[in-house]
């Protein structure tokens, strides 16, 4: 039995395929080339459970990898939620009692500033006068509003 011969029939599109399970199916002849035949299909016996265990045990510890970063990220977002919110609103609130606490003094000054205002004319002295409380009534509110967002 010469193998000369049987390599001289060899055809080289099955080259692509050395490794594939299908390359008994692909081959016009098993007997044309059989080092490709038994290259995969004959150490499958060996190969497959080596591939199988291997790709579980790769999956298996990437999957315990994401498990806990994915917990460690969660439980860090937890605490620097519960951090981060709970003195924003202490802050925000302190903030708007600061402007509560100081509206009459503001309220005051700028009547003062208003009736000493020699370059004012009457009508817009009186504008300044009635826009008064509807404007100093609005400061705490918005002082507020604009702490909650901006601290949080």
């Amino acid at each position: 039995m010469s193998w000369g011969r049987k390599v001289v029939g060899y055809d080289y599109r099955l080259h692509w395929y050395v490794g594939s399970p299908f390359v008994k199916i692909l081959a016009k002849d098993s007997q044309s080339c059989p080092i490709l035949v038994f290259s995969f299909v004959g150490f499958s016996i060996i190969l497959n459970p080596l591939i199988t265990a291997f790709i579980s045990c790769f999956l298996a510890v990437l999957l315990v990898e994401i498990i806990i970063f994915a917990s460690v990220g969660f439980i860090i977002g937890i605490v620097f939620i519960l951090i981060g919110i709970w003195p924003s609103f202490v802050i925000a609130i302190g903030i708007t009692g600061i402007t509560i606490i100081r509206t009459p003094l503001n309220i005051y000054f700028h009547c003062l500033i208003t009736y000493r205002t020699v370059m004012l004319r009457r009508n817009i002295k009186l504008l300044s006068f009635i826009l008064l409380p509807i404007t100093h009534i609005l400061i705490p509110p918005v002082t507020l509003i604009l702490a909650l967002t901006a601290l949080i």
